[in-house]
């Protein structure tokens, strides 16, 4: 199962595609992921880092 975007749950919600109760769990989905880069940012903040990483690898 994959993660959508905000939009795609907001559509699909609204076209009764998916159910409340999948809505909620693929928004909580949406929130974990974005907790977790919010994480990472935090870190090189606190760190000092200004290495650029995408997806959590070295660019």
């Amino acid at each position: 199962m994959g993660v959508y975007t905000l939009k795609e749950i907001t559509q699909k919600w609204k076209k009764g595609t998916m159910t409340s109760e999948q809505a909620i769990g693929q928004l909580l989905q949406v929130v974990i992921e974005l907790n977790g880069r919010i994480g990472v940012i935090e870190k090189r903040l606190v760190n000092g880092s200004s290495s650029k990483t995408v997806g959590g690898i070295d660019k």
